[in-house]
């Protein structure tokens, strides 16, 4: 893999964007959950205009798997070369205040990009769940750490040494549109839609009154790379898990709908809903018959 890397990353996007459609093609369910989402959070499109939406998601997606290599094995420098920080100032005013930084990073564009900006020029930790594959575990662990990211499971061990991470005013990136247990989250809203949404970010950001933006890496036409750029999250300084939750939420949506395609679509965001609430995805008749 580490030699596949080497590949021009205009040939691997290429091969992405033919892959991305055949797989939206033959692989019907992960096709029908894109589609649904797209249906129930643009509702003022109309159909030819959520097809269209649905097929450049295709590409998208099929760039985001053959970006692999170069995501996770490329040499720091060459990948940097590929990358434009629009506004690292934002990024760097945040951690003057030593406070700490929670980074929320959607699944957007190719987030692993990250890794090559952010341990370079600060302290960085990063959450994950741990693969159910070792072997994968091995990979996408020792890729990440081999820039400089910390790794902390989400378990209680490695919540802790988040917190002491934050509080010494480093850095801390958090995957913060994942589909949570219930009771580790709250229902707000996200496209119009309840939401069940994580408190994990909150819980970071609250203790040290830690500084909170949103990171996006979205990806240039033509494979001319990637552009990072530091969003602001609103309503994150708050006691409240609902307020906090529906500020990170808005602050997502608002950069998804900028490049709609190259969110991940195929993953079923809506599908923990409260007892006895159909998700959208049982709702429909394709899906579960």
């Amino acid at each position: 893999m580490s030699a596949a890397s080497l590949i021009p990353l205009s040939w691997l996007q290429a091969v992405g964007s033919v892959s991305g459609k055949i797989y939206f093609a033959i692989h019907r369910k992960r096709r029908l959950i894109a589609e649904c989402n797209i249906k129930h959070c643009f509702p003022e499109m109309s159909d030819a205009e959520q097809a269209q939406l649905l097929w450049k998601n295709a590409e998208e997606t099929g760039k985001w798997v053959c970006e692999t290599p170069f995501a996770w094995f490329s040499k720091p420098e060459r990948a940097m070369k590929k990358t434009t920080i629009k506004n690292p100032e934002k990024l760097q005013e945040a951690f003057d205040k030593k406070k700490g930084v929670v980074i929320i990073m959607p699944h957007y564009g190719n987030w692993e990009m990250m890794n090559y900006y952010l341990p370079q020029n600060y302290p960085s930790g990063c959450m994950y769940k741990a693969a159910k594959s070792e072997t994968l575990e091995k990979v996408v662990t020792d890729s990440r750490e081999r820039v400089g990211t910390k790794m902390f499971n989400v378990d209680m061990t490695g919540v802790r040494q988040a917190l002491k991470h934050i509080k010494q005013g480093n850095l801390l990136v958090v995957l913060s549109d994942h589909l949570p247990e219930r009771k580790a989250g709250v229902y707000v809203p996200f496209f119009g839609l309840q939401t069940l949404t994580g408190k994990m970010t909150h819980t970071f950001a609250r203790p040290n009154k830690a500084e909170v933006l949103l990171v996006t890496a979205t990806r240039k036409p033509k494979g001319a790379g990637f552009e990072i750029e530091f969003h602001d999250v609103e309503g994150m300084d708050t006691k409240d898990p609902v307020a906090a939750a529906t500020g990170l939420n808005k602050a997502i949506e608002k950069v998804v709908r900028k490049t709609p395609e190259q969110y991940q679509w195929i993953y079923k965001r809506f599908g923990r809903q409260p007892q006895g609430v159909l998700s959208i995805y049982r709702q429909d008749k394709r899906l579960y018959p």
